[in-house]
């Protein structure tokens, strides 16, 4: 069995079950519990989620030196990025026989803290399904090509809309083919504005380049794991040493408003499903609710055999967001929009390890 020390600097995506620390100190049990919360999707990849442990306790922060201020100003994706993480915490919990209890919120801590996280050990009698969902974290993807035209089972839509209601989140879905246009037309326009947009297009290339630098991969591996991450499509061309672009060249390698809109007009008019989330407002502990809930629908979308990716640029820009809205038939607030399908399996994008993202008291540093 590996020690806590190897847990907080292993790849997250090598987690193995075998290796819970039953006998182990609650602190040893949330570093290794660390490893399936860093397995959550976040915006762009960005992980912008920091956790602090002392005494059985964690906190939950959002880092803010990750946040994308052109597309994401006031963290709302960030923070739906850390309630994804949150969820996968609760659900890596409850499958090894604990619980969490859970304050959101709390006003006794520092500004950034979404959430106040305390282990509650032996409460739970872990099911089944408790188990598929936490081997589910390794096995989620965000696909971002097109997906196979296998129709979605009404009722696994139904299932997961139950799911979301569980956070206080509305989930609404369309399978029609008309109705893909008419949001495929919002979406194809969101992405217009934003690669027309010199500050998105600076800012999309310098994560890029930091990405890089974190990950140590070429450009050419990025691109092919980012596809169109966050609906933002890097062109696809030949080149000798992607691994070698200097930043200009990277910014060149987008694609231009009007195929990167066609593009992803393409995407959304032959999914499957198209599936929004929503919430009554706009607040920190209603973004934080709607992550959760999107985790939990993509670990039993997971389960079922489905892949999803994100189309966030119309729910970037308030006009278009609106717009979204009205062509999902809903009076609530849009927080996500998925494409829902059945896609070949690729291979993970790397997460910083449990050590980077974590803050240690002396007890066990």
């Amino acid at each position: 069995m590996r020690n806590s020390h190897q847990l907080m600097d292993d790849d997250p995506w090598k987690v193995d079950a075998a290796d819970w620390p039953m006998h182990g100190t609650l602190n040893e049990k949330l570093i290794f519990l660390l490893n399936y919360a860093v397995l959550a999707p976040s915006i762009l990849n960005t992980q912008p989620w920091r956790f602090s442990l002392a005494d059985g306790y964690i906190r939950l922060e959002e880092d803010c030196s990750r946040r994308m201020l052109v597309v994401d100003p006031k963290g709302r994706e960030s923070t739906i990025s850390c309630g994804a993480a949150l969820m996968n915490l609760q659900v890596a919990a409850r499958s090894f026989g604990c619980d969490l209890k859970i304050e959101v919120m709390p006003k006794s801590h520092p500004v950034n803290t979404l959430a106040a996280i305390k282990l509650d050990e032996q409460k739970h009698h872990p099911t089944e399904v408790d188990q598929q969902l936490r081997e589910a974290m390794k096995l989620r993807r965000t696909f971002r090509f097109s997906f196979d035209r296998r129709p979605v089972d009404p009722h696994l839509l139904h299932e997961f809309s139950k799911l979301a209601r569980r956070y206080n989140v509305d989930l609404t879905w369309i399978v029609t083919h008309e109705r893909h246009r008419a949001v495929a037309q919002v979406v194809a326009e969101a992405e217009k504005v934003h690669l027309s947009n010199p500050d998105f297009r600076q800012e999309i290339r310098l994560w890029l380049q930091r990405r890089r630098s974190e990950d140590h991969e070429s450009l050419r591996e990025l691109y092919a794991r980012m596809g169109s991450a966050s609906g933002h499509s890097p062109q696809s061309r030949a080149h000798p040493d992607q691994g070698t672009l200097s930043g200009a060249e990277t910014a060149r390698s987008f694609a231009t408003p009007e195929s990167g809109s066609a593009r992803q007009y393409a995407l959304v008019e032959s999914s499957p499903a198209l599936v929004l989330l929503a919430t009554e407002n706009d607040s920190r502990s209603e973004w934080l609710s709607a992550g959760q809930a999107l985790q939990r629908v993509l670990l039993a979308a997971a389960v079922a055999g489905l892949s999803a990716s994100y189309l966030n640029p119309p729910i970037e820009l308030p006009q278009l967001r609106r717009e979204l809205a009205t062509r999902f038939e809903t009076r609530v607030l849009p927080q996500v929009l998925l494409r829902l399908g059945f896609g070949r399996t690729i291979p993970p994008t790397p997460r910083r390890t449990v050590r980077k993202v974590l803050t240690l008291s002396s007890v066990v540093k």
